[in-house]
């Protein structure tokens, strides 16, 4: 007997989808199907497909002339045969377990939906998905719980196929937000939606100079269906709302709820235009920060003064009124300058560094890099940021010295190739210094180093502290760079700043 409906749509994934495809064959649980289907790939994917439907009889493939994931995941329903259904991106993995820990969940709290964490990767290293401790602070939600908006993808849970076949659920035919709205209406179907506080699923983020998926770029198709995805949204939601048992109007409580639950919505649909266009902004197409912008006067003249207050302290490093519409703009209009040394020059990891910053959700940041390195991006076929700027220095010292000279922007960080920084690293960073009197802003490891141990590209300097204080970086050995560092960590309230920033609560994007 099929008990769980594994479906993977698979467009252009030649490289990733068999990783994705082993994750599913070693995991212990028994009772599952998989349903891959090729979303008219021109790569290696069908022939991939096809070997693994050839030796493993729990694969089926299905083939579509090339129309969106949401057609394929459509497909997959169409034909599932399990009493649970999961999704699986063919360029992401499941973690070992996950489909036993899954399971076992739904059948212990006879869930119709278990919704579980995950963790983002991108073939380097993994790191912890940003707001999802919000949600698994709870074993069980009410379907119009506001925190279930934070966790939208369809991935990492489990549904109850006997529950979407009643509702006649598909996905909408949208290229974006077409999950956020089958998730959503399924959620406000549901009898009983529980947790499971264990990281299932590996989501994958692309290298900014390979192949880019849809969320991962900003064009104007996109950002019209993720508008018109929210949109039906919020009118499921105020149907559901208006037909809820006391809901009524004439109950002032009961209103205020839905008028708060309808806020969130637009919240939500706020911060993830925000992110779509920064997250990749030297892909997005012309037009598109005038339509983000157009949207946000429109939601700002929607909600209250304290939700728009939030995202504006979110995002406090943007002014929300005029949106960089491009790299270079972005760049000219620089908050922070990251100048980064490459010893011995290694273009791999100069490049794992430049693209962990063009994935920043502070898109206003200006790169300095040596001559040599500026030199090669020029002649290499790789995408050349235009937010980089040369910088001179033979040694480490002699670069930083010159970057404290050229740098235009009020913050500063001393960074070398091969550090890769996580999507909210600088933002975070900025985030701690921008609105205070201090000069310094720590990132710390986990567990946190010694003083001694810090280097540089952890720390975000405020640039009238190093002028006003003199120091120089030439003639120390690279080892020693480090002491401004500590210098600055000390003369500053480094520690409250750093319990400061372990304490966030992380802002949630679109992943």
């Amino acid at each position: 007997m099929v008990e769980v409906s594994v479906i993977v749509p698979a467009y252009n994934v030649g490289e990733f989808l068999e990783e994705c495809l082993d994750s599913i064959l070693e995991q212990s649980f028994r009772g599952v199907e998989v349903l891959v289907i090729d979303d008219g790939s021109s790569d290696k994917t069908p022939r991939v497909i096809e070997r693994y439907c050839s030796m493993y009889s729990a694969f089926r493939s299905f083939r579509l002339e090339h129309g969106g994931v949401a057609a394929a995941r459509n497909l997959g329903l169409d034909n599932a045969r399990g009493r649970y259904v999961c999704f699986l991106d063919g360029d992401d993995k499941f973690r070992p377990n996950a489909l036993n820990a899954l399971y076992d969940r739904a059948e212990e709290c006879d869930a119709d939906l278990v919704f579980a964490d995950y963790v983002s990767f991108d073939g380097i290293r993994e790191w912890e998905a940003q707001g999802a401790g919000r949600v698994f602070c709870e074993a069980t939600y009410d379907r119009f719980d506001p925190r279930l908006l934070w966790l939208v993808a369809v991935w990492a849970k489990l549904y109850r196929r006997s529950l979407i076949d009643e509702t006649g659920l598909r996905f909408a035919p949208l290229s974006f937000a077409e999950d956020a709205l089958f998730y959503s209406s399924f959620v406000w179907s549901s009898r009983r939606i529980v947790t499971l506080d264990e990281k299932v699923y590996c989501y994958r983020h692309r290298p900014f100079t390979g192949q880019l998926s849809i969320v991962q770029s900003a064009s104007l198709d996109s950002l019209h269906d993720l508008q018109s995805g929210y949109r039906l949204m919020r009118e499921r939601a105020e149907e559901q709302l208006g037909h809820e048992p006391g809901s009524s109007c004439v109950d002032g409580q009961d209103c205020l709820a839905a008028r708060s639950y309808i806020e969130e919505l637009l919240r939500k649909e706020a911060l993830t235009l925000l992110n779509l266009q920064y997250r990749r902004l030297g892909t997005s197409e012309a037009g598109a920060g005038a339509l983000i912008g157009e949207r946000l006067g429109q939601i700002r003249e929607s909600v209250s003064y304290g939700v728009w207050s939030s995202l504006v302290r979110g995002f406090s490093s943007l002014c929300l009124e005029r949106l960089p519409e491009s790299l270079a703009e972005a760049s000219e209009r620089a908050l922070v300058t990251v100048a980064v040394w490459d010893e011995g020059f290694d273009p791999a990891m100069l490049m794992q560094t430049l693209e962990s910053l063009l994935i920043q959700r502070l898109p206003r940041i200006r790169v300095l890099l040596s001559a040599e390195a500026t030199a090669w991006l020029q002649q290499s076929d790789v995408v050349i940021p235009e937010f980089v700027a040369t910088c001179d220095g033979g040694s480490q010292g002699d670069f930083y010295d010159a970057a404290l000279r050229s740098c235009r922007t009020d913050f500063l960080v001393l960074s070398q190739s091969g550090l890769i920084y996580l999507p909210d690293a600088i933002r975070r960073l900025h985030r701690a210094i921008g609105h205070t009197n201090h000069d310094v802003a720590v990132c710390m490891s986990d567990p946190p180093a010694p003083l001694g141990l810090m280097i540089p590209g952890t720390v975000l300097f405020r640039r009238s502290y190093l002028a006003a204080t003199g120091v120089r970086f030439a003639g120390r050995a690279v080892s020693d760079v480090d002491f401004i560092c500590r210098n600055a960590y000390l003369h500053n309230v480094g520690e409250r700043l750093v319990r400061r920033a372990e304490n966030w609560q992380p802002d949630s994007g679109c992943e």
